[in-house]
This record gives C-alpha cells, structure tokens and sequence, in this order.
C-alpha cells in the first residue's frame, strides 16, 4: 500500500568512567548523515523536538514513524543524473532515556510530530536526506506550546 511503518531501536550501555566527550546521554544535538547510512563523528541519540540533555552510563532511543510519499514520483530530474527523492510525509515519534543504575530513573523521554523530508540523489543514490518537520514533548503538546521548527540531515530514506 502507499503507507509505511519505520521503527528503530538503539541501546549503549558504557563502564567505567568515560571522557567527557564518550558520556552517554539523550542530547539535542542533531546527527549529520552523508547518504543516509554514514554519520562523520559520532551519532548521538537526539530525539526530534527535544530541548534539553540527560546523561547516564545507559541509554536508549527508539523511533517510530508512519508515513506515506507526499507524491508518488520524482519530482525533479537535471540531466537524469541529480534528482531529488520522493517526498514524503511522516508522524514521528521518538522515546528515550539515559541514566545511572546506581541513581533513581528519571521519566521516559517522548516527543512527537510531523516531518516531511526529501533526498538530493545522484542517478538513484541519495547523497542527502533532509527532514523538516514540528515536534516536541508530549506534554508540551498537551500545554498548547508551538512546537520549534528544524531541518536537519536524516538516516531514514524518503521513499
């Protein structure tokens, strides 16, 4: 059908005590992916609207996504080499914690929103893969806060 379920999972759990730059942790940091798979540097686990930072020696994030392509072709060619990827429209929602075993555990982290996010390609390759989109927290929604607009490169290939 013309609609799509996404769903990753990623956990790390680290001992010992790490340099300031290797601490686990929920971040808002947004990650740099070169052609949807490659992140130069390392990938930090940042869900979409969050606005804070929580650190631990464990840590999990998990993103979960429906979506379906704006329109079902590719919109744009230039001399059959660049092309830009199939729009596509998502609801998106990412949960995440970090935290110390030795330390109370803190709220899970959810936000949730919109995304709509295109790729640049070159023949069928996507080289970028850009994500617009609203989130936040959920009880950020719940408040009636707008939520802070991004646009940032993304792992998840359009369709």
């Amino acid at each position: 059908g013309p609609f799509s379920t996404y769903i990753r999972y990623r956990y790390e759990t680290i001992n010992g005590r790490p340099l300031s730059q290797d601490t686990l942790g929920i971040f808002n940091i947004p990650n740099f992916y070169l052609m949807g798979l490659a992140t130069p540097g390392r990938e930090y686990m940042s869900p979409r609207g969050y606005n804070d930072h929580r650190l631990g020696t464990r840590a999990f994030m998990a993103t979960f996504e429906f979506r379906a392509p704006v329109i079902p072709i590719n919109v744009l060619e230039a001399v059959k080499i660049v092309k830009l990827g199939m729009p596509t429209f998502a609801f998106i929602t990412d949960i995440g914690n970090a935290w110390q075993p030795s330390r109370k555990t803190e709220n899970m982290i959810i936000t949730n929103g919109i995304e709509f996010r295109f790729s640049i390609n070159i023949d069928n390759i996507p080289i970028f893969i850009f994500s617009y989109g609203l989130a936040q927290e959920i009880k950020d929604w719940d408040k009636g806060t707008q939520p802070n607009p991004y646009l940032q490169l993304t792992l998840i290939n359009p369709f």
